[in-house]
């Protein structure tokens, strides 16, 4: 949908993820409606395995929210390294994506 950079929160000294809608994607009214109800609806979430949202917004066209930079590895990096995750790591990221999943439905 956009590109992802990471910033600092200056007004609370943290690093965050700033996720931007592409230009393309901003010109559909549509994909902007999603934009936004994604990020309310990470902003109302408070869960271990979900990032959390701290703001969303738009200036001179560029729409973009603000949330939670995770620092670590993404499972892409591990499936690049290993060529297949094994068993109990599989079992691990599924058990809590379901349970991320499960929270997430149950609160919208």
């Amino acid at each position: 949908m956009g590109e992802v950079f990471l910033a600092r929160q200056v007004s609370l000294d943290r690093r965050v993820a700033i996720k931007t809608l592409s230009k393309e994607l901003a010109g559909c009214e549509g994909f902007v409606k999603r934009f936004i109800r994604e990020a309310r609806a990470m902003a109302r979430l408070d869960y271990p395995n979900v990032v959390r949202a701290y703001a969303a917004d738009s200036m001179q066209g560029l729409h973009f929210a603000a949330i939670e930079h995770i620092d670590g590895r993404r499972v892409q990096g591990w499936l690049d390294e290993l060529g297949k995750l094994s068993v109990g790591d599989a079992l691990y990221i599924t058990m809590a994506c379901a349970e991320a999943f499960r929270y997430a439905h149950e609160e919208t």
